[in-house]
């Protein structure tokens, strides 16, 4: 079976497929706002300011720089990523433990916060996978080349599943 991690706003879908397999889904209540929460509390700055954070230092956004209370502040100021991390791996292991017989495949991260700086990288060592970006666009004819296609996977979805009730 295939994953794919769609990291919203508001929730972070986790979505297990295959060949002969019942699609599984599970929505976790932390996203791109939760995280913008937590900067704005461990930083003590608006909403504003926490979204431009997160885009432009990503998860080093939650590493300090003040040495002598180093590894406290890392540890509470990245639990959103670590809570996240670990509904994933939970519900991952929930999927492995209902079925028998199938192992993963595939890891495919997308939507708005997947671009955010670190967060691969940061998703792949914490949960011991390989996560590559969904490309939505990889058998669709363009006129214009779109960066960060996996922003728009869920958009994608939506128009053909109209299109295709033609």
């Amino acid at each position: 079976v295939d994953v794919l991690i769609n990291i919203g706003l508001l929730n972070t879908t986790v979505l297990v497929y295959g060949s002969n397999q019942e699609l599984f889904t599970r929505e976790v209540g932390i996203a791109g706002y939760h995280i913008n929460l937590d900067l704005m509390k461990s930083k003590n700055i608006n909403y504003a300011e926490a979204e431009n954070i997160k885009h432009n230092n990503g998860v080093e956004s939650f590493e300090s720089s003040d040495n002598s209370e180093n590894s406290t502040i890392q540890i509470s100021q990245k639990n959103i990523l670590s809570e996240l991390s670990d509904e994933i791996r939970k519900t991952l292991r929930y999927y492995m433990k209902s079925k028998t017989g199938v192992s993963y495949n595939k890891f495919y991260i997308s939507g708005g916060l997947s671009y955010m700086p670190g967060l691969l990288d940061f998703l792949n060592s914490s949960l011991n996978v390989e996560f590559n970006y969904l490309d939505p666009f990889i058998n669709i004819k363009l006129n214009k080349e779109i960066n960060n296609g996996s922003k728009y996977a869920v958009s994608l979805g939506l128009a053909l599943r109209e299109i295709n009730k033609d």
